[in-house]
Protein backbone atom coordinates (compact mmCIF):
# COMPACT_ATOMS: atom_id res chain seq x y z
CA UNK A 1 0.00 0.00 0.00
CA UNK A 2 1.50 3.40 -0.92
CA UNK A 3 0.69 5.03 2.40
CA UNK A 4 2.19 2.20 4.44
CA UNK A 5 5.36 2.03 2.36
CA UNK A 6 5.88 5.72 2.84
CA UNK A 7 5.67 5.29 6.62
CA UNK A 8 8.17 2.43 6.58
CA UNK A 9 10.96 4.61 5.22
CA UNK A 10 13.37 5.53 7.97
CA UNK A 11 15.76 8.46 8.16
CA UNK A 12 19.02 8.17 10.15
CA UNK A 13 18.59 9.64 13.64
CA UNK A 14 20.30 12.97 14.21
CA UNK A 15 22.61 11.59 16.91
CA UNK A 16 23.72 8.79 14.57
CA UNK A 17 24.56 11.25 11.81
CA UNK A 18 26.52 13.47 14.19
CA UNK A 19 28.43 10.50 15.61
CA UNK A 20 29.32 9.26 12.14
CA UNK A 21 30.53 12.72 11.12
CA UNK A 22 32.70 12.99 14.22
CA UNK A 23 34.22 9.57 13.58
CA UNK A 24 35.05 10.42 9.97
CA UNK A 25 36.58 13.72 11.11
CA UNK A 26 38.62 11.93 13.78
CA UNK A 27 40.05 9.48 11.20
CA UNK A 28 40.69 12.26 8.69
CA UNK A 29 42.36 14.73 11.06
CA UNK A 30 45.64 12.84 11.83
CA UNK A 31 46.29 12.11 8.15
CA UNK A 32 45.63 15.72 7.24
CA UNK A 33 47.91 16.97 10.02
CA UNK A 34 50.69 14.62 8.91
CA UNK A 35 50.26 15.72 5.31
CA UNK A 36 50.36 19.37 6.34
CA UNK A 37 53.49 18.75 8.39
CA UNK A 38 55.18 17.02 5.46
CA UNK A 39 54.15 19.85 3.15
CA UNK A 40 55.50 22.40 5.60
CA UNK A 41 58.79 20.56 5.82
CA UNK A 42 59.05 20.29 2.05
CA UNK A 43 58.34 23.98 1.59
CA UNK A 44 60.63 25.12 4.45
CA UNK A 45 63.76 23.37 3.21
CA UNK A 46 65.42 20.15 2.08
CA UNK A 47 64.12 16.85 3.36
CA UNK A 48 65.51 15.30 6.54
CA UNK A 49 66.70 11.69 6.22
CA UNK A 50 65.30 9.03 8.51
CA UNK A 51 67.32 8.21 11.64
CA UNK A 52 69.91 5.52 10.92
CA UNK A 53 69.43 1.96 12.07
CA UNK A 54 72.99 1.97 13.45
CA UNK A 55 73.12 4.35 16.38
CA UNK A 56 75.06 7.57 15.71
CA UNK A 57 76.24 6.54 12.23
CA UNK A 58 74.66 7.86 9.03
CA UNK A 59 77.00 6.62 6.30
CA UNK A 60 75.07 7.39 3.12
CA UNK A 61 78.32 7.83 1.16
CA UNK A 62 79.62 4.44 2.38
CA UNK A 63 82.96 5.84 3.55
CA UNK A 64 83.41 4.01 6.86
CA UNK A 65 84.89 0.59 7.49
CA UNK A 66 83.31 -1.93 9.82
CA UNK A 67 86.16 -1.44 12.29
CA UNK A 68 85.58 2.30 12.47
CA UNK A 69 81.83 1.78 12.88
CA UNK A 70 82.43 -0.66 15.71
CA UNK A 71 84.70 1.78 17.52
CA UNK A 72 82.16 4.61 17.15
CA UNK A 73 79.33 2.43 18.49
CA UNK A 74 81.36 1.22 21.48
CA UNK A 75 82.59 4.66 22.51
CA UNK A 76 79.16 6.21 22.02
CA UNK A 77 77.53 3.59 24.21
CA UNK A 78 79.91 4.48 27.05
CA UNK A 79 79.37 8.24 26.62
CA UNK A 80 75.61 7.83 26.51
CA UNK A 81 75.56 5.66 29.61
CA UNK A 82 77.84 7.93 31.68
CA UNK A 83 76.91 11.40 30.50
CA UNK A 84 73.99 11.18 28.08
CA UNK A 85 76.21 12.42 25.24
CA UNK A 86 76.23 11.24 21.64
CA UNK A 87 78.81 11.87 18.92
CA UNK A 88 77.32 11.47 15.43
CA UNK A 89 79.08 10.85 12.11
CA UNK A 90 77.14 11.98 9.02
CA UNK A 91 78.50 11.22 5.53
CA UNK A 92 76.73 12.05 2.27
CA UNK A 93 77.52 12.71 -1.34
CA UNK A 94 76.43 16.35 -1.06
CA UNK A 95 75.02 18.34 1.83
CA UNK A 96 72.13 20.72 1.06
CA UNK A 97 73.05 24.35 0.47
CA UNK A 98 76.53 25.71 -0.22
CA UNK A 99 76.69 28.41 2.41
CA UNK A 100 78.43 27.40 5.65
CA UNK A 101 75.85 28.95 7.99
CA UNK A 102 72.99 27.27 6.14
CA UNK A 103 74.70 23.91 6.40
CA UNK A 104 75.19 24.43 10.12
CA UNK A 105 71.47 25.21 10.51
CA UNK A 106 70.58 22.13 8.45
CA UNK A 107 72.70 19.83 10.66
CA UNK A 108 71.13 21.32 13.79
CA UNK A 109 67.70 20.58 12.34
CA UNK A 110 68.74 17.00 11.57
CA UNK A 111 69.99 16.43 15.12
CA UNK A 112 66.84 17.92 16.62
CA UNK A 113 64.66 15.75 14.38
CA UNK A 114 66.66 12.65 15.24
CA UNK A 115 66.57 13.54 18.96
CA UNK A 116 70.28 12.75 19.30
CA UNK A 117 71.12 13.10 23.00
CA UNK A 118 68.70 15.97 23.51
CA UNK A 119 71.13 18.94 23.30
CA UNK A 120 74.22 16.89 24.24
CA UNK A 121 75.55 16.01 20.83
CA UNK A 122 78.40 16.64 18.44
CA UNK A 123 78.17 15.86 14.71
CA UNK A 124 80.92 15.51 12.12
CA UNK A 125 79.57 15.84 8.56
CA UNK A 126 81.42 14.95 5.36
CA UNK A 127 80.20 16.13 1.94
CA UNK A 128 82.24 14.21 -0.63
CA UNK A 129 81.22 15.68 -3.99
CA UNK A 130 82.14 19.26 -3.08
CA UNK A 131 85.02 18.17 -0.78
CA UNK A 132 83.69 19.85 2.32
CA UNK A 133 83.43 18.89 5.97
CA UNK A 134 82.26 20.62 9.15
CA UNK A 135 81.51 19.89 12.80
CA UNK A 136 78.61 21.27 14.88
CA UNK A 137 78.04 20.95 18.64
CA UNK A 138 74.79 20.96 20.61
CA UNK A 139 74.08 23.70 23.10
CA UNK A 140 75.16 21.60 26.10
CA UNK A 141 78.64 21.08 24.61
CA UNK A 142 79.20 24.47 22.99
CA UNK A 143 81.20 25.75 25.95
CA UNK A 144 83.86 23.11 25.31
CA UNK A 145 83.46 22.71 21.56
CA UNK A 146 83.60 26.34 20.51
CA UNK A 147 84.06 27.39 16.90
CA UNK A 148 87.80 27.78 17.50
CA UNK A 149 88.09 24.40 19.21
CA UNK A 150 86.22 22.65 16.40
CA UNK A 151 88.43 24.34 13.79
CA UNK A 152 91.54 23.09 15.58
CA UNK A 153 90.19 19.53 15.74
CA UNK A 154 89.29 19.55 12.04
CA UNK A 155 92.61 21.00 10.96
CA UNK A 156 94.61 18.53 13.03
CA UNK A 157 92.66 15.30 12.53
CA UNK A 158 90.53 15.62 9.37
CA UNK A 159 92.21 17.88 6.83
CA UNK A 160 95.34 15.81 6.02
CA UNK A 161 93.54 12.51 5.49
CA UNK A 162 90.48 14.12 3.88
CA UNK A 163 92.73 15.80 1.29
CA UNK A 164 94.26 12.38 0.56
CA UNK A 165 90.71 10.94 0.27
CA UNK A 166 91.34 8.69 3.28
CA UNK A 167 87.89 9.46 4.65
CA UNK A 168 87.70 6.50 7.02
CA UNK A 169 91.00 7.43 8.68
CA UNK A 170 89.96 11.08 8.99
CA UNK A 171 86.70 10.14 10.71
CA UNK A 172 88.45 7.68 13.04
CA UNK A 173 91.03 10.24 14.19
CA UNK A 174 88.52 13.04 14.70
CA UNK A 175 86.13 10.80 16.60
CA UNK A 176 88.83 9.55 18.98
CA UNK A 177 90.01 13.09 19.77
CA UNK A 178 86.46 14.47 20.13
CA UNK A 179 85.36 11.58 22.36
CA UNK A 180 88.30 12.08 24.73
CA UNK A 181 87.65 15.82 24.87
CA UNK A 182 83.92 15.32 25.54
CA UNK A 183 84.55 12.73 28.26
CA UNK A 184 87.04 15.00 30.07
CA UNK A 185 84.62 17.94 29.90
CA UNK A 186 81.62 15.96 31.16
CA UNK A 187 83.57 14.21 33.94
CA UNK A 188 84.63 17.58 35.35
CA UNK A 189 80.97 18.70 35.53
CA UNK A 190 78.95 15.86 37.11
CA UNK A 191 76.18 18.28 38.07
CA UNK A 192 75.58 19.06 34.39
CA UNK A 193 76.19 15.56 33.01
CA UNK A 194 74.89 13.06 35.59
CA UNK A 195 74.55 10.31 32.99
CA UNK A 196 71.56 8.77 31.25
CA UNK A 197 71.01 6.16 33.98
CA UNK A 198 71.02 8.68 36.86
CA UNK A 199 69.19 11.58 35.21
CA UNK A 200 65.84 12.75 36.56
CA UNK A 201 62.85 11.50 34.68
CA UNK A 202 62.26 14.82 32.90
CA UNK A 203 65.90 15.14 31.75
CA UNK A 204 66.19 11.51 30.74
CA UNK A 205 63.15 11.90 28.53
CA UNK A 206 65.09 14.33 26.33
CA UNK A 207 68.08 11.95 25.95
CA UNK A 208 66.92 9.50 23.29
CA UNK A 209 68.96 7.25 21.08
CA UNK A 210 68.91 7.89 17.36
CA UNK A 211 65.93 6.33 15.66
CA UNK A 212 64.08 5.88 18.96
CA UNK A 213 60.76 7.71 18.87
CA UNK A 214 58.01 8.15 21.39
CA UNK A 215 54.92 6.51 19.92
CA UNK A 216 52.67 7.01 22.95
CA UNK A 217 50.56 9.66 21.23
CA UNK A 218 50.09 7.50 18.14
CA UNK A 219 49.05 4.50 20.24
CA UNK A 220 46.52 6.61 22.14
CA UNK A 221 45.04 7.89 18.88
CA UNK A 222 44.91 4.34 17.53
CA UNK A 223 43.06 2.97 20.54
CA UNK A 224 40.65 5.91 20.65
CA UNK A 225 39.92 5.36 16.94
CA UNK A 226 39.28 1.65 17.57
CA UNK A 227 36.93 2.52 20.44
CA UNK A 228 35.02 4.99 18.26
CA UNK A 229 34.76 2.39 15.52
CA UNK A 230 33.42 -0.26 17.92
CA UNK A 231 30.80 2.14 19.28
CA UNK A 232 29.82 3.13 15.75
CA UNK A 233 29.40 -0.48 14.66
CA UNK A 234 27.32 -1.17 17.77
CA UNK A 235 25.04 1.77 16.99
CA UNK A 236 24.65 0.63 13.39
CA UNK A 237 23.77 -2.90 14.52
CA UNK A 238 21.20 -1.68 17.05
CA UNK A 239 19.68 0.67 14.49
CA UNK A 240 19.36 -2.06 11.85
CA UNK A 241 17.85 -4.58 14.28
CA UNK A 242 15.40 -1.99 15.60
CA UNK A 243 14.38 -0.95 12.10
CA UNK A 244 13.75 -4.57 11.09
CA UNK A 245 11.63 -5.18 14.19
CA UNK A 246 9.55 -2.10 13.53
CA UNK A 247 9.12 -3.09 9.91
CA UNK A 248 7.88 -6.56 10.83
CA UNK A 249 5.51 -5.18 13.46
CA UNK A 250 4.01 -2.74 10.96
CA UNK A 251 3.51 -5.45 8.38
CA UNK A 252 1.60 -7.57 10.93
CA UNK A 253 -0.54 -4.56 11.87
CA UNK A 254 -1.43 -3.89 8.25
CA UNK A 255 -2.50 -7.51 7.67
CA UNK A 256 -4.59 -7.63 10.83
CA UNK A 257 -6.56 -4.40 10.42
CA UNK A 258 -6.57 -4.09 6.67
CA UNK A 259 -7.20 -7.57 5.29
CA UNK A 260 -6.81 -8.08 1.63
CA UNK A 261 -10.01 -7.16 -0.18
CA UNK A 262 -11.03 -9.83 -2.60
CA UNK A 263 -13.23 -8.91 -5.53
CA UNK A 264 -16.86 -10.08 -5.33
CA UNK A 265 -17.96 -12.97 -7.45
CA UNK A 266 -19.40 -11.85 -10.76
CA UNK A 267 -23.11 -12.63 -11.23
CA UNK A 268 -24.34 -13.90 -14.57
CA UNK A 269 -27.18 -11.85 -15.92
CA UNK A 270 -29.92 -13.82 -17.56
CA UNK A 271 -31.23 -12.43 -20.75
CA UNK A 272 -35.01 -12.68 -21.20
CA UNK A 273 -36.04 -13.76 -24.61
CA UNK A 274 -39.01 -12.31 -26.30
CA UNK A 275 -40.73 -13.58 -29.43
CA UNK A 276 -39.53 -12.04 -32.55
CA UNK A 277 -41.59 -9.21 -33.99
CA UNK A 278 -43.46 -10.23 -37.15
CA UNK A 279 -44.40 -7.58 -39.66
CA UNK A 280 -47.15 -8.20 -42.28
CA UNK A 281 -47.42 -6.24 -45.39
CA UNK A 282 -50.79 -4.50 -45.98
CA UNK A 283 -52.33 -1.65 -47.85
CA UNK A 284 -53.23 0.42 -44.85
CA UNK A 285 -50.88 -0.76 -42.27
CA UNK A 286 -47.32 -1.53 -42.27
CA UNK A 287 -47.92 -4.22 -39.68
CA UNK A 288 -48.49 -4.56 -36.01
CA UNK A 289 -47.08 -6.56 -33.18
CA UNK A 290 -48.72 -9.79 -32.22
CA UNK A 291 -50.12 -8.30 -29.04
CA UNK A 292 -51.63 -5.39 -30.89
CA UNK A 293 -53.32 -7.71 -33.41
CA UNK A 294 -54.83 -9.75 -30.66
CA UNK A 295 -56.33 -6.75 -28.99
CA UNK A 296 -57.88 -5.54 -32.29
CA UNK A 297 -59.50 -8.88 -32.93
CA UNK A 298 -60.93 -8.85 -29.48
CA UNK A 299 -62.55 -5.46 -30.12
CA UNK A 300 -64.07 -6.69 -33.35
Amino acid sequence: MPGVKGKQRRILPPFFTIFLSLYVFWCWLPGTAALAAESGQASSGPSIPQPPAESCIYDEAALLSEGTKGTIKEKNAALLEKYGVQLVVYTTDALPYTDFSQRVSYLRTVMERWQAGGNRWLVLALSVSDEDYLAVAGTALQEEFTAEALKNLLDAHVEPDFAAKSYDTAVSKFFAAAADKAESYCAARPELFPGASSQPEESAASTVKLGQKDNTGSLVLLWVGILFGAILLGCVGVFLVRSRQLSRRRRRTVHRHNPTIRPARSSVMRQETRPAVQIKAGSRSTGVYRDQRSSRNRRL
